[in-house]
């Protein structure tokens, strides 16, 4: 009988170690399963960063070309504007020697 005995006992603390091992185990899935949804909430989030810095980037490239457009423009505009004052002055230097040559004329 004491055979018996001694191999309920085993049985029984294997059975308690099992049910322990279950808790465990079923704790740690828990935890993993809450790991899993954080890390799949966080790559949500990066995608979605991600998904902004590239917006941003083709938005950045999108600025940068329409304002080396505009600097081509003006620059274009400030050199028609030089070329027009220039041809301006020498139309006013010639008004000028026009007056200039009229006075003498009318002095002599």
């Amino acid at each position: 009988m004491g055979r018996i005995s001694r191999r309920r006992k085993e049985a029984e603390k294997l059975s308690a170690d099992i049910s322990e091992l279950r808790e465990r185990l079923t704790a740690i899935g828990t935890r993993l399963d809450e790991i899993v949804l954080s890390a799949s909430k966080e790559a949500a989030r990066l995608n979605e960063v991600a998904s902004k810095s590239s917006d941003f980037d083709a938005r950045i490239s999108q600025i940068g070309t329409e304002v080396t457009h505009q600097l081509g423009e003006l620059s274009s505009d400030l050199e028609r504007l030089a070329q027009e004052q220039a041809r301006y002055q020498i139309a006013f230097r010639q008004d000028l020697a026009e007056v200039a040559d009229m006075a003498k004329k009318k002095t002599s």
